[in-house]
């Protein structure tokens, strides 16, 4: 019989936790029990656990083991409407916060800026939010803005906090989103360390662009990232 693959243990381990095996915060197996237990190698065990932490299932105490964080209804977004995040989860009832870790002119970067429609000596902004939902850091939202829609970047772009509200803002009160794909892609190191992720993470990754009626003028192009253990995604 063949030895089971990390994935394979990391989705039993899943099943055990959801079927309420496990209360939360209490101590799971050491790798080496488990590995005893399952007949695999202690490394095999070592990756179904890095999974679980990833998915929000397991959180680790160096020194003491891992433990069952508990289990989080994830959260539902629409792929579609005009709701901001905001708003959303003002709906919803949860508690939230926006912070602004990253806010700079960029350099010229092709796809970008094609993106975007400019050319090469056009200045583009790249502005990241950290969304954090319910205490925990949860997703991060990426735009970049070209500055010959919104001059006042320089001084303003440090201080946004919200795109919607910023376009709003802009007198942009008319636009639509197009070219909108959702992937599960790895995350850049900025990702990966504000929404605590172990290095070569994957996260659920939205990208878009936001188009301004009635005449066609591309005002961001953009990509948010979504822990896959706070989210889940449905059409409305």
């Amino acid at each position: 019989m063949a030895q089971m693959t990390w994935e394979e243990i990391a989705e039993q381990l899943i099943r055990d936790l959801q079927k309420g095996k496990y209360t939360s915060g209490e101590k799971l197996p050491s790798e080496n029990k488990l590995a005893g237990e399952l007949q695999v190698s202690r490394a095999e065990v070592r990756k179904a656990y890095s999974r679980l932490k990833e998915l929000g299932y397991v959180y680790s105490l160096q020194g003491y083991g891992s433990f069952f964080a508990g289990k989080k209804e994830k959260i539902p977004l629409a792929m579609v409407g005009s709701t901001s995040f905001t708003q959303k989860m003002e709906e919803l009832g949860i508690p939230h916060e926006s912070r602004n870790i990253q806010a700079k002119r960029i350099s010229y970067r092709q796809p970008i800026y094609e993106s975007l429609g400019l050319s090469k000596d056009e200045p583009v902004w790249k502005v990241a939010l950290l969304r954090i939902v319910d205490g925990a850091p949860a997703a991060v939202y990426t735009r970049y803005l070209p500055e010959k829609y919104f001059p006042r970047l320089p001084r303003e772009a440090g201080g946004i906090l919200s795109f919607h509200q910023h376009l709003l803002q802009n007198g942009c009160t008319q636009f639509h989103g197009e070219n909108s794909q959702m992937t599960v892609g790895l995350l850049t190191r900025l990702e990966q360390e504000v929404l605590e992720l172990p290095a070569a993470s994957t996260g659920l990754v939205f990208s878009s662009k936001t188009v301004r009626d009635p005449d066609g003028a591309v005002l961001e192009v953009y990509r948010t990232v979504y822990r896959a253990d706070r989210f889940i995604f449905v059409y409305s």
